[in-house]
C-alpha cells in the first residue's frame, strides 16, 4: 500500500473518530483510536515520500487539523463530565449536612 494510501485511511477513520466523538460514542473512539495507532505506526516512517510529495503533505495537513478537532471535542467532553462530577460531590455534600441537622431533631 502507498504512503498516501496509508495516510488517506489514517484521515478516513480520523473522520470518523470525530463523528463518534460528536454522538458521545467515547467507546468507540477508544477502539478506533488503537486502530489508528496502529496505522500510524505501520505508515511511518514514510517509505517513499518523494512520490506524491504535495499529496502527501495535505494528507498531513488534513490528519493534524482532524487530530485537533478531535482533541478539543474531547476537551469539552472532560469538562463536562468534570462539572458533573462537581455537581455531584456538591449535592452529596449539601445531602450528608441535612441529614446531620435532620438527626438532630429527630
Amino acid at each position: 500500500m502507498s504512503d498516501l494510501q496509508q495516510l488517506t485511511n489514517i484521515a478516513t477513520l480520523s473522520q470518523s473518530m470525530i463523528n463518534a466523538a460528536k454522538k458521545s460514542a467515547w467507546e468507540i473512539v477508544a477502539e478506533m483510536q488503537q486502530q489508528r495507532k496502529n496505522l500510524i505506526a505501520a505508515c511511518f516512517p514514510l517509505e517513499n515520500p518523494a512520490n506524491d510529495m504535495n499529496l502527501i503533505h495535505e494528507q498531513l495537513i488534513k490528519i493534524c487539523k482532524q487530530d485537533n478537532a478531535l482533541r478539543a471535542l474531547t476537551k469539552t467532553q472532560h469538562e463536562k463530565y468534570k462539572s458533573q462530577l462537581n455537581m455531584l460531590i456538591e449535592n452529596k455534600q449539601a445531602s450528608k449536612t441535612y441529614l446531620q441537622i435532620e438527626a438532630q431533631y429527630i
